[in-house]
């Protein structure tokens, strides 16, 4: 039979297999087998199984043949450690499959495998007969529940490590993106808020060489000579003058894989020291009244505009030393000042405002809430805007998606179908009252 890769992950997706057993003989209940990935990486993320009666939430990778999972390097590729399911159509050896670090992956054969009941269906199987309002109302509960959740952890921080630490925290992270949220966190504390001050009379090249130190990403620390231009070498000096005696970060702990160049580490680090030049970024006063006296329906804007970091200098037309975009871009765009301010500056400023006893701010946040427009869509958002769609919901405001993202981690990542408030089996007097705590609705 003549197969391709693209004909296997249809069946997979078509979902003609329920109950399989992997070669050694573990039975795998197919509960979800996850959504189809566009670009490098597995071929179906989140998926939900159980294999020998214990449930695995994780990765598939598609092949026409079971030798291929080693035959494409996936053994020693890490952007498959999350592999929870290997499927081949045919058994042509190569096994067991096995992740980077030695731990083995199960495999089915498709071939040898009796046809089943289908278990995924397009939509949403549990939106019933609700109506278009009621399911928006429980969207945007849900988008209050994960802006409060966010707003406890930032509580929890500034009583840890004060406002200004728990901030700058926060839009570190943000800086990030996902992949890369975790390295910046560590980052930010090697070089934490107050390193910034103590060096506020230091030349920016020098306070970024130092940055770039420290974060293991330097070309000298990873011996990547081709990567060393003028630039480089100027780091280098700066970073040796600088005379770092304390903990260093490895370049091995950033992620580079599946990352856009104009999205790199360097480049979110080089965004970081750009934003540390505006000191007043992190000035709680000033962004205090900035939100209390800026009219709601600017107050977007002017947050973006606080954040922005235009097209200038090396690293605006660099994504590594050495290796030049194919044009030159912003270091910190509208849209990615958007989403710190989404989920960094209004969750840590309802924390604030609590903290302060401070309702007046914490009102003029909650109408922000409500009111902030909508980002840009992510896979997540899109994946749950086509499960919705019978519903008829629009993708509306920024709470809305905080709504989808916040349903789909509690509940569709697991599928935990029959606690998601959106099913029409959940109780009907369902609340969520740690979102009453912070956000004050808009009258």
């Amino acid at each position: 039979m003549n197969i391709c890769e693209k004909d296997v992950a249809r069946i997979w997706q078509e979902g003609r297999f329920k109950w399989l057993r992997d070669e050694q003989g573990n039975e795998v209940e197919v509960v979800y087998g996850g959504r189809p990935v566009v670009g490098a990486g597995c071929d179906f993320r989140d998926a939900v199984l159980k294999i020998g009666g214990i449930k695995y939430c994780g990765d598939v990778e598609i092949h026409v043949g079971s030798d291929l999972w080693k035959r494409h390097g996936h053994d020693r590729n890490p952007q498959y450690i999350n592999v929870i399911l290997h499927v081949a159509m045919w058994n042509r050896g190569g096994l067991p499959a096995l992740l980077p670090g030695g731990s083995h992956v199960p495999t089915v054969i498709l071939s040898a495998a009796p046809g089943q009941f289908s278990f995924y269906r397009q939509g949403c199987p549990q939106l019933g007969l609700r109506s278009t309002v009621e399911i928006e109302t429980i969207i945007n509960r849900c988008g209050m529940e994960r802006l409060s959740i966010k707003a406890e952890e930032f509580a929890g921080l500034i009583c840890s490590v004060g406002p200004r630490q728990a901030l700058y925290l926060g839009i570190c992270r943000a800086l990030g993106y996902s992949r890369n949220k975790i390295p910046m966190a560590r980052l930010a504390g090697l070089l934490p808020f107050n390193w910034w001050q103590e060096m506020h009379d230091r030349e920016p090249a020098f306070k970024l060489a130092a940055a770039m130190g420290t974060a293991g990403l330097l070309p000298s620390q990873s011996a990547l000579a081709d990567r060393f231009d003028a630039v480089a070498a100027a780091a280098q000096q700066k970073w040796e003058l600088y005379g770092y005696r304390g903990e260093t970060m490895q370049r091995s702990e950033w992620c580079f894989y599946s990352i856009r160049p104009a999205n790199s580490p360097l480049r979110r680090v080089a965004a970081l020291c750009a934003l540390m030049e505006q000191q007043d970024v992190i000035d709680l006063h000033r962004i205090s009244d900035l939100i209390a006296d800026t009219e709601s329906r600017r107050l977007a804007s002017r947050l973006e505009a606080w954040l922005m970091v235009g097209e200038k200098g090396y690293w605006a037309g660099h994504y590594d030393f050495g290796r030049p975009l194919q044009r030159p871009l912003s270091l910190l765009g509208r849209g990615r000042a958007g989403e710190i301010v989404v989920n960094c500056i209004i969750p840590f400023f309802l924390a604030y405002a609590q903290g302060k006893g401070d309702r007046l701010l914490a009102e003029k946040v909650g109408i922000l809430c409500h009111s902030y427009p909508a980002l840009a869509q992510n896979e997540i958002t899109r994946f749950m805007q086509s499960l919705l769609t019978p519903g008829g919901v629009q993708q509306g405001k920024a709470l809305r998606q905080q709504g989808l993202l916040h349903i789909f981690q509690s509940y569709c990542r697991t599928r935990e179908c029959g606690r998601c408030p959106l099913s029409t089996r959940r109780r009907p007097d369902w609340e969520l009252h740690r979102g009453d705590h912070y956000l004050y609705a808009p009258t």
